[in-house]
């Protein structure tokens, strides 16, 4: 046993400090490309955010079939609705209709007394979630 050598302390340096630079370039590698995709959809959201501050939805009326008639009267086109019912059954519904620029939707009541309407945007090129501009909602009794 006394014959024998173990790995000199330059090679065992050597190859600590190839591990490490591996190592580190790999982290490196894989956190740029979580960075730029995190950096991505927060950019798309905060334009759907902002996209916000341009939708103006009015309340038009309630037709002969018992529907909301909900105009769109900002710049921007909407891209959903999230729906509270309240009355009965108090329920929170999403609903995937857009309207454009001056366009209408009616959205049935479903018995209720009162309606939130929460108009919501969604962000463009990402797989990111609806944006909900809660400050521009319209509160609908019947």
């Amino acid at each position: 046993m006394k014959n024998k050598k173990g790995i000199s302390p330059l090679i065992a340096t050597v190859l600590l400090i190839g591990f490490v630079v591996a190592i580190a370039a790999i982290v490196m590698l894989w956190g740029k490309g979580f960075i730029e995709e995190r950096t991505a959809k927060e950019g798309a959201l905060s334009k759907a955010k902002l996209d916000c501050t341009n939708i103006n939805i009015k309340f038009i009326k309630i037709d002969e079939s018992g529907h909301v008639v909900i105009e769109n009267r900002g710049i921007v086109e909407v891209n959903a609705f999230k729906v509270k019912y309240y009355g009965g059954p108090d329920t929170l519904i999403e609903m995937y209709m857009s309207v454009k620029p001056l366009g209408r939707i009616n959205i049935p009541t479903s018995g209720a007394d009162r309606m939130d309407i929460i108009p919501a945007i969604k962000p463009k090129g990402v797989g990111a979630p609806l944006v909900p501009c809660s400050d521009k909602h319209k509160l609908v009794n019947i």
